[in-house]
């Protein structure tokens, strides 16, 4: 038989601590809170003038066969700086650092070009273009200039200088300061 209900006995001590659950969702974005106060003033920005130097060029005109000496663009489309000479078709560093130069030159029917970048007198790159059709031919170079150098472009040799152009200009020359030497 089932006896009576006995007395409540005393609470036992705590258990030990279960693992801990599973990490629930994100909650949503609180409030916004209030502005904060006005900051220190900072320092004095200091402004560093970059140079800048920068020219494209080129033949709107057809200059056909050209002599072996440097090309003297018509055509001056930008010249910042005024470091191109369109006398004498050379680039004349002002400011040190690097630079980064480019040439286009096309030509007509089966006429053969080939087109050098020289810096002081000394060819850098060139391009050669040979066979039939309209060709051009292209190249860039990045050089370390000092103040007075000179770089242009101009004729690789007397026979392979058959340029063409017109106002669509098919023969440039471009330059421009990609930043100054410290």
């Amino acid at each position: 038989m089932k006896g009576d209900v006995g007395e409540k006995g005393e609470k036992g001590s705590d258990g030990r601590d279960g693992l801990p659950g599973k990490i629930g969702p994100i909650g949503l974005p609180g409030a916004t809170g209030e502005k904060g106060g006005k900051g220190e003033k900072g320092e004095q920005a200091t402004t560093i003038s970059q140079p800048k130097s920068a020219f494209s060029v080129g033949y709107n005109v057809d200059p056909g066969r050209h002599p072996v000496s440097p090309m003297k663009y018509p055509l001056v489309i930008t010249n910042f700086g005024n470091h191109y000479n369109k006398e004498t078709g050379k680039f004349v560093c002002q400011h040190p650092g690097i630079y980064v130069f480019q040439f286009t030159s096309g030509s007509s029917s089966s006429d053969n070009i080939a087109t050098s970048i020289k810096k002081n007198g000394q060819f850098i790159v060139s391009s050669l273009e040979t066979g039939s059709g309209y060709n051009s031919g292209s190249n860039m170079v990045v050089l370390d200039l000092v103040a007075n150098d000179e770089v242009w472009t101009e004729p690789t040799s007397a026979d392979y200088n058959y340029y063409f152009s017109n106002v669509y200009i098919y023969c440039s020359f471009s330059g421009f300061l990609l930043y100054a030497s410290a």
